[in-house]
C-alpha cells in the first residue's frame, strides 16, 4: 500500500511538472556583468566618480601655453578657442601628428544600458571620498620640508592662505583629536585653518595641492618629485567634490587657487583655465568683490576682511595670468572694486628691518605691487590683444592709430609703476645678507621679469607688424626707417633672458614653469628679430648667438628637466633652424654675384616658397600676439 502511494505521488508530481515547463527550453540566465572593481572597496562601483569615464588624455599644450610634446589626438568636441602661442611650432617639429584618416580608434566596451541609469542620491559617501589612503600623511619629516618650500618659495609670492591658522591646524594633524587647538569655527570664513578642522576634506584638499606646489622647489630626484606631486593631486582631487560647492566658502575658493597654481606645472590647460573660473565664481557668489560687509551678515575680524580682499585679488590676478598665457578671454578684467592687499593686524607678515628706518617691510607689499601690475597687463589684453571680443576682425587704419596710441600709453603706466615701486622691491637696489633680504630678492627678481614680459606683451603686435611691413627698407640703401636704434620689444627680450639666466637657478627665483614662459617669449622675440634682416643688423651677429647660448643654459642647466623644459628647447631649436638655413641661402646667392641688395634678395626669399617662421602655425593660434598669423610674414 505504501509502495502504491509513493507511485502516485512520482506520477502526481511529473504531470505538475510537465504541465508547467514552458514549451521551448529557456534561454541560460546570462551572468551578472562584470563592473570594474576598486581595490580594498566593498561598494559598488558605480557609486564611484570615475565609473564609466573615459581617462582623459594629455593635452598637447600645457597649461603655460607651451608644446606640451603629446601627438594630437582628435576629438568630437575641438575646444572652441585656440591654443596658445608656442603650440604651433609642434606642427613642424614632429612628424607624428596623426591625419584626420589615420587616426587609431579605441574599441567601444558594450555596457549594460542598466548600469548606465543613474545612481539615487544616497547618504553614503563615494569610496574616494572617505578612503582613509586620501587623508593619508607623509612622513613628518618630509611634510614638514615640502611645507616650509611652500611656504618660502610660494606663499610670500601668492599669500592665498593665513598661515598662522593654517600652521596650527597642520601641527593638530599629528595629534590626538583630544589634543587639538580648540579655535575652529567653520562659520568664521577666515578660511583654511582656522575655519576648518585638520580633520576635514577641504583642508586635506588644499594641504595636499600646497605639497605639491612646494615638491616643485625640492632636491628629490624629478622622478620623485613627479611621483609624489601626483600622489599629493590624486588625493586633492578626489576630495574635491562637488556637494563643496553647493554653498562655498572661503577656504573652497583658497583651495581652488593653490590647485590652479600647480596645474599651471601640467600638460592640462583646460583644468587650470577651467579651474581659475570657478573660483572667480564662488569668489563672486560670496560677494568678495565687495568692500563692505552685506546686511545680515556677521562681523568680520580685520584679519577675515584682508584674507577675502587677497583672495578676490589671487582671482582677479590668476585669472589675468592665465588668459594671458593661453589666450582665452578672462572673467575678471578691469575689475577694480576692491582696495588694495594690506598687511595683517597680527603683524605676522613682517620682515626684519635692514636698515635705521623705523617702518619695516611686509611681504604683502610685494603681492600689492603684483595687483598694480597686472592691473595694467589686464589692459593690455582688453586694449590692444582684445582677448574678450567677440569677433576677429582685421583691424582698420583708424584702429592701428588708435592702437599705437594705446600702446603709448600703456608704456607709460608701465614705467610709472616702475618708478614708484618701494624702495624694497626695487631691482637695482643694493642686496643684504639676511632672511628678509633673501625673501625681497626674490620678490624682486620675480617683480622684475614680470615686468619686462609686461613690456614685451605691450610692444610684440606693434613689432610683428613691424617685421611684415614691406615699408620696413629705405629704398636702395636698405637702411631701416624707425630702427636706428633696436625696437623695444627685442632690447627688452634680452633684459628679460639676462634676467632669467641670472636668477633661475637660484633660490632668489620663482617657478620653473613661469621662467620656461619667459624664456620661451623672449626667444621668440630674438629669433624673429633673425629673420628680419635690417632688425638683425642692428642687433648684430654676436648680440644674436649670445642671446641664443643664454636661453640653452637656461633650458638646459638651469631648470629642472621636465617634459616641458626639454620640449620648449626642442621648439625653438626648430625655428632657430629655419631662420639659420635661410639666412645661408641668402649668404649663398651674395656670393655668387647677385647684383641685388643682398638684404632685398633675403626679403625676396622669404617672400618666396622657402620659409615663414609661422608658416606651420595652425589659424587659430597664436591667439596671445594679437595677430593674424595667416597673412605672410613679409
Amino acid at each position: 500500500m505504501s509502495q502504491l502511494e509513493q507511485e502516485l505521488n512520482n506520477a502526481r508530481n511529473t504531470i505538475l511538472r510537465l504541465s508547467t515547463a514552458p514549451a521551448v527550453a529557456p534561454t541560460p540566465t546570462p551572468p551578472p556583468p562584470t563592473l570594474p572593481t576598486h581595490p580594498d572597496s566593498n561598494i559598488d562601483p558605480r557609486l564611484f566618480p570615475d565609473y564609466g569615464n573615459p581617462v582623459p588624455r594629455p593635452g598637447s599644450v600645457d597649461a603655460m601655453g607651451g608644446d606640451a610634446g603629446f601627438d594630437h589626438h582628435p576629438i568630437d568636441g575641438q575646444p572652441f578657442y585656440g591654443s596658445s602661442s608656442a603650440h604651433g611650432f609642434t606642427q613642424q617639429m614632429y612628424g607624428g601628428i596623426l591625419q584626420k584618416d589615420d587616426t587609431p580608434t579605441e574599441p567601444e566596451i558594450p555596457i549594460d544600458p542598466a548600469l548606465m541609469e543613474p545612481v539615487p542620491n544616497s547618504s553614503v559617501p563615494t569610496a574616494s571620498y572617505t578612503a582613509p589612503e586620501n587623508f593619508s600623511l607623509l612622513p613628518r619629516e618630509l611634510a614638514d620640508h615640502l611645507m616650509h618650500l611652500y611656504w618660502d618659495r610660494v606663499h610670500v609670492l601668492y599669500p592665498f592662505l593665513h598661515r598662522s591658522s593654517f600652521e596650527k591646524a597642520y601641527e593638530d594633524l599629528w595629534k590626538p583629536k583630544s589634543q587639538h587647538h580648540r579655535h575652529y569655527r567653520p562659520s568664521s570664513g577666515l578660511g583654511l585653518g582656522a575655519a576648518e578642522d585638520p580633520s576635514s576634506a577641504i583642508f586635506h584638499c588644499a594641504f595636499n595641492a600646497a605639497l605639491a606646489l612646494g615638491m616643485q622647489f625640492s632636491d628629490l630626484p624629478l622622478s620623485e618629485k613627479e611621483r609624489l606631486s601626483a600622489a599629493c593631486l590624486a588625493k586633492s582631487k578626489d576630495l574635491l567634490k562637488l556637494d563643496l560647492f553647493d554653498d562655498g566658502n572661503l577656504s573652497l575658493v583658497q583651495t581652488l587657487l593653490l590647485l590652479t597654481q600647480y596645474f599651471q606645472s601640467t600638460n592640462w590647460p583646460s583644468k587650470c583655465w577651467i579651474t581659475i573660473g570657478l573660483a572667480c565664481r564662488l569668489a563672486q557668489g560670496l560677494g568678495f568683490h565687495i568692500e563692505k560687509v552685506r546686511p545680515g551678515q556677521h562681523e568680520l575680524s580685520p584679519d577675515e576682511h584682508e584674507m577675502r580682499r587677497r583672495v578676490w585679488h589671487g582671482c582677479v590676478t590668476l585669472d589675468i595670468v592665465v588668459s594671458m598665457t593661453l589666450g582665452r578671454p578672462a572673467m575678471l578684467l578691469g575689475s577694480k572694486a576692491r582696495s588694495l592687499p594690506k598687511p595683517l593686524d597680527s603683524g605676522e607678515e613682517s620682515l626684519p628691518s635692514m636698515t635705521n628706518d623705523k617702518k619695516r617691510p611686509a611681504s604683502i607689499d610685494f603681492f600689492t605691487e603684483t595687483v598694480k601690475l597686472y592691473r595694467i597687463v589686464g589692459r593690455v589684453l582688453l586694449n590692444i590683444y582684445r582677448i574678450n571680443d567677440e569677433q576677429d576682425e582685421r583691424s582698420s587704419p583708424a584702429e592701428e592709430d588708435r592702437n599705437d596710441d594705446m600702446t603709448l600709453e600703456l608704456n607709460n603706466e608701465l614705467i610709472k609703476f616702475a618708478d614708484n615701486l618701494p624702495e624694497t622691491l626695487r631691482w637695482r637696489r643694493s642686496k643684504g645678507d639676511n632672511a628678509a633680504a633673501d625673501v625681497l630678492e626674490r620678490q624682486s627678481h620675480v617683480l622684475h621679469v614680470r615686468f619686462l614680459h609686461a613690456r614685451i606683451l605691450i610692444f610684440r603686435p606693434s613689432f610683428l607688424n613691424l617685421c611684415r611691413s614691406k615699408k620696413l627698407l629705405d629704398g636702395s640703401n636698405g637702411t631701416t626707417k624707425g630702427t636706428s636704434s633696436l625696437p623695444e620689444p627685442v632690447q627688452t627680450a634680452l633684459e628679460l633672458i639676462d634676467a632669467v639666466r641670472e636668477y633661475s637657478a637660484t633660490d632668489a627665483t620663482g617657478a620653473w614653469w613661469y621662467n620656461v614662459f619667459y624664456t620661451r617669449t623672449a626667444a621668440m622675440v630674438i629669433l624673429l628679430a633673425g629673420a628680419c634682416p635690417p632688425i638683425f643688423e642692428s642687433l648684430g651677429e654676436e648680440s644674436w648667438q649670445q642671446a641664443w647660448v643664454n636661453c640653452v643654459e637656461i633650458l638646459t642647466k638651469n631648470l629642472p628637466q621636465y617634459a616641458p623644459v626639454k620640449t620648449c628647447l626642442r621648439t625653438l631649436t626648430a625655428l632657430r633652424n629655419n631662420v639659420l638655413r635661410q639666412r645661408s641661402e641668402a649668404g649663398s646667392k651674395e656670393t655668387k654675384g647677385s647684383q641685388q641688395n643682398p638684404v632685398s634678395e633675403f626679403e625676396l626669399n622669404i617672400n618666396g616658397q622657402h620659409f615663414d617662421p609661422f608658416e606651420f602655425v595652425e589659424t587659430d593660434l597664436f591667439s596671445d600676439f594679437g595677430f593674424d598669423f595667416t597673412q605672410p610674414l613679409f
